[in-house]
């Protein structure tokens, strides 16, 4: 069976009157041959101290089946009665040892055919990945970035690489790993699993939006690699302040393991085309239409539900591809990879814009520069070829309904192409002057929150791609 790690902490006061603690530890317990044993993890010699860490011996880690790194990582989930979370480099180590997070935080070591990385897996790793010529790749890692590391393991399982944990592989690293063709493990290697987390300040809408689109987009991966299920239940069951680590048998039997060639083929049920997507689970039809959204064939708002759009970019790309009307396994792994790729390029990341009252996702490699504006914020490249500003318009200035009509007005310059008003949102495109623009706004109890994009005409090609992707993913706040 695999290891659930439960963190405790004690706090030392000199009175029974004293308000502050004077001291504190944090510890989980381990049953080692036959004897329950406290591991320390840290102490704090008060609120006001970052904590030193890890504080059990090495061959009490060792025994406890835990590394430094990862007696690290327990430890940043201590339950500090101030609520304090420190991160893993704010830890004092104490004599003996070196805090592996205060150094580089990714390591790529190349030697011949194979390629060992050690560290945080970050928004870069899949083109660090891509820029070495390898067949196996070593990983020893405590995770780090989910998305990363899902569009990692699709151009892995694309390129036939084969995966192997050494040392470390947690949390987000299990992803690298599922996307073998073929995976394996050292013997003295720690693979382990718990729940996601949502890292930033965020709203409660936002948080649950995000955290349902990162699920819908680990179930549909484990699909895509041939993963049991079952290891997304073990995550999803494992608090984030745990881990559980997964022995040898239980990595097998659910496949995150396998010396033989994987292809993890998904046949299409029918051979009608929209049967086929409907019979799709509404994560993966959801994943499908947004990968033809990055890569240019879908140009519709991302709603999971089959139409012209869907119909029109599924048989673009498949032509395209020279493939049949109905992609296979492999191809929807290769339109994955690509739209990855595209994301990456683009520099997608989710922004809290607190004077525009909304959550978006922002192109911040295209639109690096930003500025307050009088409602929100403006997203400018450069050469302000492209420019994304968010707005929210207080109702008591103008109502949503005189909002609409007075943006819809045309002129000379100006002119309409596309306007839809709906209860709740409305939605105008067009051409002012030299410029294309794209208008989203929703209709909030206070204000009038949404966001315009214009584009010169030399963006032509991702102009639309980018305003399509930002509406779908956008949420007032």
């Amino acid at each position: 069976m695999g290891t659930e790690w439960t963190i405790s902490a004690g706090h030392h006061y000199s009175t029974e009157l004293q308000q502050n603690w004077d001291s504190a530890w944090c510890y989980t317990t381990r049953l080692i041959e036959g004897v329950n044993v406290q591991v320390d993890l840290a102490t704090r010699g008060s609120q006001y101290q970052s904590p030193t860490a890890p504080v059990a011996t090495r061959q009490t880690l060792t025994q406890a089946g835990l590394s430094p790194a990862s007696a690290l990582a327990l430890a940043r989930h201590c339950p500090w009665l101030d609520d304090r979370v420190f991160g893993v480099d704010e830890y004092v180590s104490p004599t003996g040892f070196e805090n592996p997070f205060t150094r580089a935080q990714q390591s790529f070591s190349p030697d011949g055919a194979t390629l060992r990385f050690s560290g945080t897996i970050q928004a870069d790793f899949l083109s660090t990945l891509q820029n070495h010529q390898f067949d196996t790749l070593y990983v020893d890692s405590i995770g780090g970035s989910v998305p990363a590391a899902l569009a990692a393991g699709y151009w892995l399982r694309r390129e036939g690489k084969t995966v192997v944990a050494e040392g470390e592989c947690l949390s987000a690293c299990v992803f690298v790993l599922a996307g073998g063709a073929v995976r394996d493990s050292l013997p003295a290697a720690q693979i382990g699993v718990h729940r996601f987390s949502s890292d930033g300040a965020m709203s409660s809408q936002t948080a649950l939006a995000v955290a349902q689109e990162t699920a819908s987009s680990i179930l549909m991966y484990l699909e895509r690699m041939g993963i049991d299920s079952e290891l997304f239940h073990v995550m999803s069951q494992t608090p984030a302040e745990s881990m559980q680590y997964l022995d040898r048998a239980r990595l097998e039997a659910w496949r995150l393991i396998s010396i033989t060639p994987s292809d993890a083929p998904m046949e299409p049920a029918s051979a009608n085309v929209q049967d086929w997507f409907d019979g799709l689970p509404e994560d993966l039809r959801v994943q499908v239409q947004t990968d033809l959204l990055l890569l240019g064939y879908y140009d519709g708002f991302v709603d999971g539900r089959f139409g012209d759009g869907t119909r029109r970019a599924l048989e673009r790309y498949q032509q395209d591809q020279g493939a049949g009307a109905i992609p296979t396994q492999g191809e929807l792994e290769q339109l994955g990879v690509s739209a990855a790729t595209r994301f990456e390029e683009f520099g997608f990341e989710l922004v809290s814009d607190d004077r525009g009252r909304s959550d978006l996702m922002v192109p911040l490699k295209l639109l690096p520069h930003s500025t307050e504006t009088l409602r929100g914020h403006a997203y400018a490249a450069g050469d302000r070829s492209m420019v994304l500003e968010t707005v929210a318009k207080p109702v008591a200035e103008q109502s949503f309904e005189d909002l609409f009509q007075a943006l819809k007005g045309a002129s000379s310059d100006r002119r309409i192409t596309y306007q839809t008003l709906r209860a709740d949102r409305f939605v105008l495109a067009g051409r002012d002057a030299e410029k294309s623009f794209y208008l989203l706004f929703y209709k909030t109890q206070t204000a009038s929150v949404g966001f315009s994009f214009s584009w010169d005409t030399e963006r032509s090609n991702v102009g639309p791609v980018l305003a399509t992707y930002i509406a779908s993913h956008f949420a007032p706040n």
